[in-house]
């Protein structure tokens, strides 16, 4: 069982994946004089795990959160760690994580710049990206067209903010927008 210490890390967690229309089933459990509902659903696939605050913060893990992820790769419980941050790639983000105690791998870890190459995949295919970003997010982006000179970009893609934000950028930005070039951030 996980251990009572975890147990505001792993309700901390669970994330809304409840599908419209599906049986559900209600289970309460006390915590420290505190009645704590988890609602299951009989579609539910697995847990989608938020990564900073939740599990760690400034990449040192949180009390109770490791025995609490490891218990569910224990009991092969699918799940999937979510992050927005762009200053790391996936691979980079699970060794962090492995180095804090966490069983995960890169595979794991939904990024926003792996969301970013879904979308330009379904909604732009084989268009020429810039993308203005500080971090190496590159891996995560896998079959989109990464180019480095704006004046060849049919999309803009904005990242996390860095030095790379200079005023030329942004103004270069602008201008691909005012002329009708797609800018997804």
């Amino acid at each position: 069982s996980i251990p009572e210490a975890s147990i505001p890390a792993v309700v901390g967690v669970v994330s809304g994946l409840i599908l419209p229309g599906c049986p559900t089933a209600d289970r309460r459990r006390t915590v420290r004089g505190s009645v704590i509902r988890i609602r299951f659903s009989a579609m539910t696939f697995g847990l989608l795990l938020d990564i900073d605050g939740v599990m760690v913060t400034s990449w040192k893990a949180l009390p109770g959160a490791v025995e609490a992820v490891n218990s569910l790769a224990d009991r092969a419980i699918p799940r999937m760690f979510l992050t927005n941050t762009t200053s790391r790639s996936r691979g980079e983000i699970a060794a962090a994580l492995k180095e804090c105690g966490f069983r995960v791998d890169g595979a794991e870890i939904l990024t926003a710049a792996a969301l970013t190459a879904e979308f330009l995949g379904s909604n732009y295919p084989g268009k020429k990206v810039w993308v203005i970003n500080e971090g190496p997010i590159a891996e995560d982006m896998a079959g989109v067209d990464l180019v480095d000179d704006p004046s060849v970009a049919e999309v803009v893609v904005l990242g996390g903010a860095g030095p790379v934000f200079t005023h030329d950028a942004l103004s270069k930005v602008l201008e691909m927008l005012l002329a009708g070039v797609p800018v997804i951030a």
